[in-house]
């Protein structure tokens, strides 16, 4: 558990290397290779700056998709979690867009701010530097803090995600994210 203080210090650290708009691999190193990476391609997909919530798309599904028919299995235990945990957890598609969400009471209203919730399209092309997209680039488990994020509207947000891999045909089917709010340091 870090302390307020290292939280603060970390954010700082990150804000330093954001503001020099170009990393070197001295500044790199400091990162996360995947999220240094991750920035640099979200610059080179000219995001908006002042975009502050996930694009929403429309999710008129007539088939049923693999990972449908998983969440009619578990989703409410998957609800419990969330409600338990004071978090948001989201299951996403393979472009990144969400398709189920489930919220604890303290998380719903910030998470239908940004739109992260169902048909909330989190590719980083659009959003930038994510955990839900991170984690199905890399095919690995993968954890965005604060200010990693791309997107200033959730930079309080600390974000785990890791790809959902089919076990037999091991392609992958989308991603499971679990997202929840730092107190703002």
């Amino acid at each position: 558990m870090f302390t307020k203080q290292q939280l603060i210090q970390q954010r700082q650290s990150i804000d330093q290397l954001k503001q020099q708009n170009s990393l070197s691999p001295q500044s790199a190193e400091k990162l996360e290779q995947s999220i240094a990476s991750s920035w640099q391609r979200s610059v080179s997909s000219s995001i908006p700056k002042e975009r502050l919530a996930a694009p929403l798309l429309n999710q008129n599904k007539k088939n049923l998709s693999s990972l449908d028919k998983a969440l009619n299995t578990c989703s409410n235990e998957l609800s419990h979690i969330a409600e338990q945990s004071s978090m948001v957890i989201a299951v996403g598609d393979v472009g990144s867009t969400i398709i189920w969400t489930a919220s604890s009471t303290q998380m719903k209203s910030a998470a239908e701010k940004v739109h992260f919730i169902a048909g909330g399209q989190w590719a980083e092309e659009v959003v930038g530097t994510n955990a839900l997209a991170l984690s199905l680039k890399t095919q690995q488990s993968s954890c965005v803090f604060s200010n990693e994020h791309y997107m200033e509207s959730i930079h309080d947000w600390v974000c785990y995600a890791a790809p959902i891999i089919d076990p037999y045909s091991k392609q992958v089917l989308g991603c499971c994210g679990f997202i929840n709010h730092m107190e703002k340091a």
